[in-house]
């Protein structure tokens, strides 16, 4: 009798020790996570009636140019002065960063703001849903000789709407990050 009660005792210990094993696993992976786990990273930031998604945030190599860095994202707002309470500043509109210090720019920066349909490569992105009453804008902005040697980076946005002035800091974005497309 003796030894089945210490089958059991054993059994139980050894299920709980299992159980509390794969409990710790969950949640160093879920807190520290693996270098390609994008589980941290949120595309999609709001404050008060601005909303910005990050839609792209990846290296490119044109034939005849040399590589280039690319960040997309859409801005949206409300209808009533949409785009004429909207501004953006070149010289601190956006801050690209690795383990948290800034990547210098050296080649400097080329901008677009335009509907999602008239996005270079809008292919390989899925349009966001915009909400009633609201209109959105896209940029994009591509860093020509730029190369981001990291899996991960963060990427801080500034403009400003309606004369307040609004950052949105994207953590953990994943280099080589796209919000998929037809196909993807």
């Amino acid at each position: 009798m003796e030894g089945a009660v210490m089958k059991v005792s054993i059994k139980r210990v050894s299920a709980a020790c299992a159980a509390l094993c794969l409990l710790f696993w969950a949640g160093c992976r879920k807190s520290g996570g693996s270098p390609g786990d994008d589980a941290e990273f949120n595309p999609e930031m709001s404050q008060g009636q601005v909303r910005v998604v990050l839609l792209r945030a990846t290296p490119y190599s044109f034939a005849t140019n040399p590589p280039a860095f690319c960040v997309t994202y859409v801005v949206a707002v409300p209808t009533n002065g949409a785009f004429s309470d909207l501004k953006f500043s070149s010289h601190d509109e956006i801050v690209l960063s690795t383990s948290g210090k800034p990547i210098e720019l050296k080649g400097g920066m080329s901008s677009t703001a335009t509907g999602f349909a008239d996005l270079p490569r809008q292919g390989e992105l899925r349009q966001p849903v915009l909400q009633d009453g609201m209109a959105m804008l896209a940029q994009d902005l591509t860093f020509p000789d730029l190369t981001v040697d990291a899996t991960r980076m963060d990427i801080r946005l500034r403009f400003s709407w309606r004369g307040t002035p609004l950052s949105f800091e994207f953590e953990n974005v994943p280099v080589g990050y796209r919000n998929g497309g037809p196909g993807q």
